[in-house]
């Protein structure tokens, strides 16, 4: 249920948006071993390792409400 992966730089990590349980997990390549959660935002999406793969970035979109209408 993962969406927008990407690999680390050594090809042993992935990172990826997970739509069901909402936020960014990291998990093993080989394997898919090892799942761990980066955030617990449902807004956060498109991560990508950063070059020397020690830190991810993502986008994390506003939430918004229009109520009254």
């Amino acid at each position: 249920w993962g969406s927008e992966p990407s690999f680390s730089p050594d090809g042993n990590r992935v990172v990826y948006y997970d739509w069901i349980e909402g936020g960014v997990f990291t998990m093993n390549a080989s394997d898919g071993g090892g799942k761990a959660r980066l955030t617990s935002s449902g807004y956060d999406s498109y991560p990508i390792w950063s070059p020397a793969g020690t830190s991810v970035a993502f986008t994390r979109a506003e939430q918004r409400f229009l109520e009254g209408l």
